[in-house]
C-alpha cells in the first residue's frame, strides 16, 4: 500500500483554513497526510451539512482535502465544532479539525 493511499490508517490533520464559518456554503482546505480518496468527513449537525469532498495528493508525503459545508445560520455566540476525518472507520485525535461557527459583523 502506498503511503498516501490511506486504507485503514487514521488521517493526520496538519492545518485547516479558514478556521471560521458563517451561514451558507463555505469552502475549507485541510492539509495533512494519509487521506484516502474514500475518506469519510463527519460534520456536526450544529455546524451544517457536508456538500462535497475532494482529496488530492500534492506531494508524495502530503494530502489535501477541499471540503464544502453548507453552514447553518450562525449562533448568537461563537461556537467551536470539531470535524472528524476517517479512513475505513479509523480516526484519532490527530484526525480532527476545529471550525468556529460565528456571526459576521461588518466593520463600521
Amino acid at each position: 500500500m502506498a503511503y498516501n493511499s490511506g486504507g485503514n490508517q487514521s488521517p493526520f490533520v496538519s492545518t485547516i483554513a479558514p478556521t471560521t464559518a458563517t451561514g451558507g456554503n463555505a469552502t475549507f482546505t485541510i492539509d495533512g497526510s494519509m487521506f484516502s480518496p474514500s475518506m469519510t468527513v463527519d460534520v456536526p449537525a450544529g455546524l451544517g451539512s457536508l456538500v462535497s469532498v475532494s482529496v488530492t495528493q500534492p506531494t508524495a508525503t502530503t494530502s489535501r482535502a477541499v471540503i464544502v459545508i453548507n453552514a447553518n445560520a450562525p449562533p448568537s455566540t461563537a461556537t467551536p465544532y470539531t470535524i472528524t476525518l476517517s479512513n475505513g472507520g479509523e480516526s484519532g485525535s490527530n484526525s480532527e479539525a476545529t471550525i468556529t461557527h460565528l456571526d459576521w459583523t461588518p466593520a463600521e
